[in-house]
């Protein structure tokens, strides 16, 4: 059975078009299903179609596979994510605590090599830059916060 840590939930405000919630859950990979239902849910009440949906989704969850294995180094740490939905656009943003990492400045290495060889990983950077129609980074008292934005195809929005 799945071990599933405490996570605090939200509403910060909902208005006619716009919709912002938070969750802070510990940082471990139990608790990604819960995160990936909870974006797309919350996407889904705002209109937003499966496509639109899974990049977002997959970034973040790249993204907290990263504070999981990088930032905390598998030790106890938690982390805040915050959804923005205002209609054709949505921005998550995740804050942790680990230490300074501004992903937006990174280079990733040449991983042609890898990539003809068939070794895997490496790419979490690179496909949340090539996913997401804007990523933000700042460091704001001791944590990071990692804004990952899309903007809906011009299809319209998903009936409810």
């Amino acid at each position: 059975m799945e071990k599933m840590a405490e996570i605090n939930t939200a509403l910060l405000q909902l208005k006619k078009n716009t919709a912002e919630s938070a969750i802070i859950a510990d940082a471990n990979v139990h608790n990604l299903a819960f995160i990936r239902r909870w974006i797309s849910s919350a996407m889904k009440k705002q209109g937003f179609a499966p496509d639109d949906i899974s990049p977002i989704k997959v970034s973040v969850t790249e993204h907290c596979e990263n504070i999981i294995k990088h930032a905390y180094a598998d030790k106890p740490g938690k982390v805040e994510i915050i959804i923005r939905l205002d209609y054709p656009r949505a921005g998550i943003t995740v804050v942790d605590s680990g230490p300074a990492f501004d992903m937006t400045g990174y280079k990733p290495r040449d991983i042609s090599k890898r990539i003809k060889e068939g070794i895997g990983g490496n790419m979490g950077i690179k496909t949340i830059m090539t996913l997401c129609t804007e990523v933000k980074y700042r460091r704001v008292k001791n944590r990071n916060e990692n804004t990952f934005i899309i903007k809906a195809k011009k299809t319209g929005k998903v009936k409810k």
